[in-house]
């Protein structure tokens, strides 16, 4: 009865091992499984926290350059400095359109118009660029052509009719019926 209570006691403890072993097995693969998981995860946020450290980097980089484009003295320091914007930003429309008016302020009418058309091919309807051209249409002699783009311009924004009526680029415009009638200050406003 001893041997046989002792071999099945060896047998007990050896059963139980085997037993602790195998969970012991499960929970460990289940656990690493888990760790696996979340290591993943955590790589990815890591990544888009770095993507989105970078990005507020360039922003305040950007942001930093238009703050100077609004102080620089001259058209052309502006032009520098939207040139910078676009390094950082291929294709910002702001940066391009403000380019076209600082182009226009040093008499460049025919790279205004060329600019404008840039940011038409993207944004057929920016209010903006419409204006910009209107005016460098105008400086050139095309008068349709710029009263069709003004026309599309006060369209996206109303506030532009009265910017119109002052703007000097429209000088050669004065007079024309069209022209007159577009920028006259409508009943509804």
């Amino acid at each position: 009865v001893a041997l046989v209570g002792w071999q099945s006691l060896k047998e007990i403890k050896h059963n139980t091992k085997e037993m602790a072993d195998k969970s012991l097995n499960e929970i460990t693969m289940s656990y690493e499984k888990k760790f696996s998981i979340l290591e993943r995860d955590l790589k990815r946020k890591s990544r888009i926290i770095t993507e989105n450290n970078r990005e507020i980097e360039i922003i305040n980089e950007v942001h930093n350059l238009w703050l100077r484009a609004q102080s620089a003295q001259t058209p052309e320091q502006r032009i520098e400095t939207y040139d910078e914007i676009l390094k950082i930003r291929p294709g910002d429309l702001e940066a391009l359109t403000h380019k076209a008016d600082a182009a226009m302020e040093i008499n460049e009418y025919h790279w205004a118009l060329s600019i404008c058309n840039r940011v038409l091919e993207v944004d057929d309807s920016n209010g903006h660029a419409l204006y910009q051209r209107a005016c460098a249409y105008s400086r050139l002699g095309a008068e349709d052509q710029a009263i069709n783009d003004l026309m599309l311009a006060i369209d996206s924004s109303n506030s532009l009719r009265e910017l119109a009526s002052e703007e000097p680029d429209f000088e050669l415009l004065r007079g024309n019926p069209r022209f007159d009638e577009l920028v006259e200050p409508s009943e509804n406003t």
